[in-house]
This record gives C-alpha cells, structure tokens and sequence, in this order.
C-alpha cells in the first residue's frame, strides 16, 4: 500500500467513527428529552397537597386504588429520574 492510500484509509476509519459516535450521542439526546416529558407528565398527574390531576382519573383510582396509584406515581418518577441520571452519565462519558 502506498502512504496515500494508509491516510485515505484512516480518514475514513476517522469519518466512520465520527458517524457512528454522532447517532449514538443523538439518540441518547433524544432519550434523554423523551424521559424528561415523561418525567413532567408524572409529575404534573401526581396529587399533591392541592388535589393534583391525579384527581381525573377516577377509574385508573377505582381499579388500582388511590394508595397505590400515588404510589405507581411515585416509584414511576424515580426510575424516570434515574433513566436520565444514567443517560447524562453516559452522554458526559462519550464527551470526555
């Protein structure tokens, strides 16, 4: 192989590479947005002190009951919270 053909090479495996490491970072951007709106959702369907709007969704009450649906709530919004901790990691880990 010639030296030009050793660059071109590289070049390409350096193109690839960036590529590759573009759509990996885009989609966990995305995850990242996707599980905050949940995480909103979650949070504004939660019964606070003032009623909430967890308060329209009489039926989903009536099946699961009230405990354990704030509950579901709950539990819910820390996983999601979790979600996006381990994805902010991980983006920052591809970054450095």
């Amino acid at each position: 192989m010639h030296k030009g053909e050793v660059a071109y090479a590289i070049l390409l495996c350096n193109y690839c590479f960036t590529l590759i490491f573009l759509k990996m970072f885009t989609f966990f951007a995305i995850l990242i947005i996707i599980s905050a709106l949940l995480v909103i959702c979650l949070v504004l369907v939660q019964e606070s002190k003032g009623g909430g709007l967890s308060s329209q969704f009489d039926e989903f009450n009536y099946r699961f009951g009230v405990k354990q649906t704030a509950t579901f709530l709950e539990k819910s919004t820390w996983v999601m919270a979790g979600v996006i901790a381990a994805l902010c990691v991980v983006c920052a880990g591809m970054l450095s």
